[in-house]
């Protein structure tokens, strides 16, 4: 019989541990090619991986492993692939799809209990475990984005006049806006992906950027066919015009990224300014695409805004990302927070005791701590469960000591090119 959780603090973000989540949907979903549903089988505990514990309600955050190929694979990741998770079975499974979010359980193993090898429940492996999930997790839910859709982003329908623009019959694609992107005298028409035709002037295509053919050469009245969508083309084309441009204030990543990009790729200026402006606003949520696109084309400025977000990716990620004459600079950048960590961490011995459960609410600190220099920017994450306790008042004062350090030492990337 394995030994049951006894406190809450056993039970934290990148551990493994085995439990049952009631979920008949995952047990039919971790069957293998020929394997039948068994519904004694499906209530014992098997081994997850937790994601995120709410200590406050008491709940977590789990995601399946399992030890054999599940028959259908769509929403499983293997173990070994890159970036790799550390656990005994090194070809097993782990679940990528929706966590499953259950109460936890202590004081009785038959529903929830530790791995019987601490070893990958250690901090170095379940923090490097904890890292490669999210990256698997990102991956899975960015392939599962739709991709943008050849609907004109004109408020109003536009009423086409005859000839002003065409459309390929073997695509979907919507018309354009005759007085922009479909001139009646345009001398250079582009076909996008999807297969729509964009008549425009090539005067404006040479005084706007430089990556379209010049106005000198000539094109013969063939077709120039382009890598990006109608979408992308639409609003891109919009910037080559004396005409208010697109604000871009309230257009999706999934929009203005791939805009973005077009931007950078044909250097159509007065584009490029306003994306990469309006994608620092999103570095938050997307700072994987936002730190290749800043580093890809030389925005130093708006890699130092990503850098903090970075912090939370693992190592073999970031030398992904990053460019070899940028390595050294980030590795001081990460020195300098660690830094910052060890002195957050070493505060603890300033905490004054106030009853006898100071010590484990001190464990539980040091515990979120330990997961990295990442956890400096969500201490509210790290100080969540014991601010409730009777020593809140001796543990705020170490996360305002924390909080004054990181605003005073916290390291600007740029300082390190």
């Amino acid at each position: 019989m394995f030994p049951p959780f006894q406190a809450l603090e056993e039970l934290y973000p990148g551990a493994i541990i085995w439990c049952n989540t009631r979920s008949r949907e995952l047990e039919i979903a971790a069957l293998g090619v020929g394997e039948a549903y068994d519904g004694r089988r499906a209530r014992e505990p098997k081994p997850h991986l937790i994601v995120d514990v709410d200590y406050n309600e008491q709940l977590i955050s789990v995601v399946r492993l399992c030890a054999g190929t599940p028959a259908d694979t769509r929403r499983w990741s293997r173990i070994d692939s890159a970036p790799s998770i550390t656990w005994s079975v090194p070809e097993a499974w782990i679940w990528v799809a929706a966590p499953a979010r259950i109460p936890i359980v202590l004081n009785n193993s038959r529903v929830m209990h530790p791995h019987q090898q601490p070893y990958y429940s250690s901090v170095p492996v379940s923090t490097t475990n904890l890292q490669n999930y999210r990256i698997r997790r990102h991956m899975y839910l960015a392939a599962q984005q739709p991709q943008p859709s050849g609907t004109t982003l004109a408020p109003q329908p536009v009423i086409v006049p005859p000839g002003f623009t065409q459309q390929n019959p073997n695509f979907p694609g919507t018309w354009r806006n005759p007085q922009t992107v479909n001139a009646p005298d345009s001398n250079i028409t582009f076909r996008s992906s999807d297969g729509v035709l964009f008549r425009v002037h090539r005067k404006n295509l040479e005084v706007c950027a430089e990556g379209f053919p010049p106005s000198g050469f000539d094109t013969n009245g063939e077709v120039v066919d382009l890598t990006e969508t109608s979408t992308t083309l639409d609003l891109l084309f919009q910037f080559m015009y004396p005409q208010r441009h697109p604000s871009l204030d309230a257009t999706p990543f999934e929009v203005l990224f791939p805009l973005a990009e077009a931007a950078e790729k044909y250097q159509v200026f007065p584009a490029m300014n306003i994306c990469h402006i309006r994608l620092r606003d999103m570095v938050e949520e997307h700072p994987a695409e936002i730190s290749v696109y800043a580093v890809k084309h030389d925005y130093p400025y708006l890699v130092s805004e990503v850098a903090p977000m970075m912090l939370k990716m693992s190592p073999v990620q970031v030398m992904e990302i990053l460019p070899p004459h940028m390595l050294l600079p980030w590795t001081k950048y990460v020195v300098e927070w660690q830094k910052i960590l060890e002195e957050a961490v070493a505060f603890h011995s300033k905490v004054h005791s106030c009853c006898s459960q100071i010590q484990d609410q001190k464990l539980h600190v040091l515990s979120r701590l330990a997961l990295g220099p990442q956890t400096l920017l969500d201490l509210g994450t790290v100080f969540d469960r014991v601010m409730n306790s009777c020593c809140r008042r001796e543990l705020a004062r170490w996360k305002v000591r924390i909080e004054e350090d990181v605003a005073r030492k916290a390291p600007k990337f740029t300082q390190f090119l």
